[in-house]
């Protein structure tokens, strides 16, 4: 609702056909600067991919975001359903979306 922090919203779909991110913007934990703004991209499976840039702590923070381990930013990203028990690491925002919404 209103005032809450916007959080990224991970939806994990059982498919397993692609990586997406839809407007994907994230945020320096450190000081709040914008790393990645608006990223909205398809990658379909098998899709092989080098990101490359000069700021490491956005290669980082794309990454751990899609791992759901970074909590500083807004937008959905859509990745295949883990196979394991591994969830969001304690004290971060993140919301898992039920398969039936992706």
């Amino acid at each position: 609702g209103a005032g809450e922090p916007e959080a990224i919203e991970v939806c994990e779909c059982g498919e397993g056909d692609r990586l997406e991110y839809e407007g994907l913007t994230l945020l320096s934990s450190q000081d709040g600067r914008c790393l990645v703004k608006d990223l909205t991209v398809v990658i379909p499976y098998g899709t092989r991919l080098l990101v490359v840039g000069p700021n490491e702590e956005a290669k980082q923070a794309l990454f751990r975001a899609t791992a759901s381990m970074w909590a500083d930013g807004s937008g959905k990203i859509v990745r295949p359903e883990r196979r394991s028990s591994i969830s969001c690491r304690s004290g971060l925002i993140c919301r898992r979306a039920p398969c039936g919404t992706c």
